[in-house]
Order: structure tokens, then C-alpha cells, then sequence
């Protein structure tokens, strides 16, 4: 594909030596403007050879955006346009246009100058491929959602929960995803706060001119009161501050250490005995059922190690007791370092040591 620039607009141009290679269909759909974010396209024929020009008159490459100025009104602007561009190529699949011709290369997507839509080319051609989510080439996805328009977007998470879901065909993870992008503004809930060193800063210097205009001792009386109403609001808002941050933590036991005959809640409490990647694990069980694996997406709790399987165990809790099975892949789950029978419950302990492949944790119950 190339770029070519004219009087009559701007246009990227793929080159095509077979005619007959041009979806009726699909051409059709896009001139119909059915499908969101498709440029539209023409077909030329040049010499010998047929293009398809692509019309992004108005608009830039993704590539030359300037995102300098990521004020959180244009970055929530590019976030819904991601989040509904996303949700259209899923709906090409329904509209029976394979996405693998789509361009994913951020030379090739187009968006206005405040990045406020983006725009894409579908190319209209027969192709075998099955017309599924996974036809969309991950690299060239991945190497979109990196690019720099994509920045302060996009979270990591997100990017991960995309090219996952194409890479396995996970269309439900996408459609979540990109529904939780377009509806999620940036900044939502941004929390109020005050400038207190700004509020020192015009104290004193009220202090000062009250020292310098009026007679001595009058001016002492009230650069004390300054100070003195300076030290009282500093006092509450570090109180404020402390006593959000003890509700916090209260809360967080509540969830995790409490005791459940208190709080009606049954947890407990996985702690790593070595450190894994230079780190101590911890993690807090107070599910009914919680899987534990290698993969982040499909287990609860994710441990990063080639010797865990993607789902290696699971954990039970009832009113009394915690349960453990083995679901790995080779049969790697230990109690006390005794392994125990795969796909069968096993009740563990306050205190014992639980083994997931090569990694160890401590269980302490709190019922």
C-alpha cells in the first residue's frame, strides 16, 4: 500500500493485478457506509494493473498524530473512538466481511485532526480465511494498540485482554473489552483536592504584608491567627487523609482477615514461602471457588512460572473447611509436600504448606 496525494484528495492506493479478485459484496458494503470506520474506496485502473484507492481527505495517519497536547478531554475522545472502532470489527464478522483484510498498520489507519474518529481500510478482496475474530493478524494489532496515538488510551491490561481475545478467538473477551473502553471515560472519578502548599504560600505572605503596614504588636496578634488557622486546616486534612486511608485497610480485613463469625465471611490467606521473581506473593481467597494457574485470564490467582499449568488447582471454601484439588497438567500439586490425587478434594489445614508445580505457599484459614 502506498499514499498518494493529489488535488483531488488524499488517497491510499493498494495495487491489485486480478479484477476478478474484487469481493462484489464487500465493495458494496463499504460504498453503503453499512459498516462504521471503513474508508471509502474506488477502484482505478492504471495501465495494465487495478487499484483500490482508499479516500482519507481530511484525515492523517495515526503515525503523524500529534498527541502532545493530552488534555483529558481529548484523551477521553480518542478513547470512545477506539472503544466503538474496536466493536465495529467485530461487527464486520456479523456482516460476513472477513477482518483479516483489514490494515492494521498505523501508516494505514487514518483519524481527524482532534483524533476524534479513526477510520480504516478494509480491502475488498476474496480470501479464503476462515471469518472468524482470529483471522486478525495479533502483531499487526498489538503494534497498533503500542502505537503512540494509542498512549495514556489504552491500559496495559487492556491491550492484553484484546490481542489475547484475537489470538485465541475469544470474541466475548473482545466485545467486553472494547464496550468497558468505549464506555469508561478518562478521569471519571477523578478525586477533589485542595493545593494546601498553595494555601501556606498566601498565609505567610498575608502575614508579611499585615508585618509590614501595621504596628508591631497588632501585626504579631495576626500572623499568629494566620498561623494558628494554617496549622488547624493542615490538622484536618491530615486527619481526613489518615482516618480515609484507616477505612481503607478496615475494609480490606473486613474482606480478607476478619473473622466470619463476626463479619459472615469465610476466607483465607496464600503467602508465598520463597520469593517468586524477586518478590513475596500474597493473595487473599475468600471465593467459593478460585482456580490458580499460569494464565492471568483464565485463573483467579496467577502464578508466573513454567511449571504451573495455565489451570493447576482450585480452592474451596465452605463454612468450615477449605478444600484443595489438583487440575495440572502433570499432576504437580502437593500437600506438605505429599501429592494428592488429581480432580479429587482434599481438605487442607491452618498452616500447611501447599505446593503449585515449583512454587510454595503457607495456607493460614480465617473462619
Amino acid at each position: 500500500m502506498m499514499i498518494r496525494k493529489g488535488p483531488y484528495g488524499h488517497f491510499a492506493v493498494e495495487e491489485i493485478s486480478d479484477p476478478a479478485s474484487i469481493s462484489e459484496y464487500a465493495m458494496r458494503i463499504i460504498v453503503s457506509g453499512e459498516a462504521r470506520h471503513l474508508l471509502p474506496v474506488y477502484v482505478n485502473r492504471s495501465w495494465d494493473l487495478y487499484e483500490l484507492a482508499f479516500d482519507f481527505s481530511g484525515m492523517m495517519p495515526v503515525s503523524d498524530f500529534d498527541n502532545g497536547k493530552n488534555t483529558a478531554q481529548q484523551l477521553d475522545k480518542r478513547r470512545k473512538s477506539a472503544g466503538d472502532l474496536f466493536l465495529s470489527i467485530h461487527h464486520l464478522i456479523d456482516m460476513l466481511i472477513n477482518p483479516s483484510l483489514i490494515c492494521m498498520d498505523p501508516k494505514y489507519v487514518f483519524t481527524d485532526p482532534e483524533g476524534s474518529d479513526i477510520c480504516i481500510c478494509c480491502l475488498p478482496k476474496m480470501t479464503a480465511t476462515p471469518n472468524k475474530l482470529s483471522s486478525v493478524d495479533p502483531h499487526n494489532m498489538e503494534t497498533l494498540l503500542r502505537s503512540s496515538f494509542f498512549q495514556d488510551v489504552l491500559s496495559e491490561d487492556e491491550i492484553t485482554r484484546l490481542v489475547y481475545s484475537v489470538e485465541n478467538n475469544d470474541e466475548e473477551m473482545f466485545v467486553s473489552t472494547s464496550s468497558s473502553i468505549l464506555n469508561t471515560p478518562i478521569g471519571k472519578d477523578m478525586p477533589d483536592t485542595f493545593n494546601y502548599d498553595l494555601l501556606y504560600i498566601l498565609i505567610l505572605s498575608a502575614a508579611s504584608l499585615i508585618t509590614t503596614f501595621m504596628n508591631t504588636s497588632l501585626s504579631l496578634i495576626l500572623a499568629a491567627a494566620a498561623v494558628l488557622f494554617l496549622l488547624t486546616v493542615l490538622r484536618g486534612a491530615r486527619k481526613k487523609i489518615t482516618s480515609d486511608e484507616d477505612n481503607d485497610q478496615n475494609d480490606k480485613s473486613l474482606i480478607l482477615f476478619e473473622d466470619s463469625g463476626k463479619h459472615g465471611l469465610n476466607c483465607a490467606f496464600l503467602e508465598s514461602i520463597k520469593p517468586v521473581d524477586g518478590s513475596v506473593i500474597r493473595y487473599g481467597v475468600y471465593q467459593d471457588l478460585t482456580t490458580i494457574g499460569s494464565d492471568r485470564f483464565l485463573s483467579d490467582l496467577y502464578i508466573n512460572s513454567a511449571h504451573v499449568s495455565p489451570i493447576h488447582a482450585q480452592l474451596t471454601l465452605t463454612e468450615d473447611t477449605v478444600y484443595l484439588s489438583d487440575c495440572s497438567s502433570d499432576g504437580s500439586t502437593y500437600i506438605d509436600d505429599r501429592k494428592i490425587t488429581p480432580e479429587v478434594k482434599h481438605e487442607v489445614k491452618n498452616g500447611q504448606k501447599i505446593t503449585f508445580g515449583d512454587v510454595d505457599f503457607s495456607l493460614t484459614i480465617s473462619l
